[in-house]
């Protein structure tokens, strides 16, 4: 069993609830944007920011993950990333819940890529160990939004 190297379970169990935790409220954001008074462009752009933050961070992130230590920064993304949807209640325009989003990009720069990066430094067959990660945090999404829809 992939899972009795025990940092690869933690880290797997860290990105269930992380991604659970953002699921939940992504059926939330347009209409909290849309309260906030943010356009169809807005909400279009609060919807692709953590994406869009993501794909232009991740490789000077990576760089740095290689050389300052991969666990560290995979740890730093599990945690704002699970804290960021926290932080979406207290924006007062559309531009700032944008900019909230951003930074979330960043955290699943850490979060994704580096975590996954820093699995496969610590997991001896490499490829199973990935695959368990990502299918484990990747669970935590299908029932969240599912739940978070419905409360709407």
């Amino acid at each position: 069993m992939i899972f009795k190297d025990r940092n690869i379970l933690y880290f797997s169990i860290a990105g269930f609830i992380a991604l659970f935790g953002f699921g939940f409220v992504v059926p939330f954001l347009p209409l909290h944007a849309r309260n906030l008074g943010a356009t169809n462009f807005e909400i279009g752009l609060l919807l692709t920011a953590v994406e869009l933050t993501s794909a232009f961070v991740v490789l000077p992130l990576g760089l740095l993950a290689d050389g300052l230590g991969r666990k560290k920064f995979a740890c730093a993304g599990f945690a704002l990333f699970s804290l960021m949807p926290l932080t979406y209640a207290v924006a007062w325009s559309p531009w700032m819940l944008i900019g909230m989003r951003c930074i979330q990009g960043i955290s699943e720069a850490l979060f994704f890529t580096i975590g996954t990066a820093y699995i496969a430094e610590i997991a001896k067959k490499k490829g199973s160990a990935i695959g368990a990660y990502n299918s484990l945090t990747n669970i935590g999404l299908v029932p969240s939004p599912l739940i978070g829809g419905m409360l709407i």
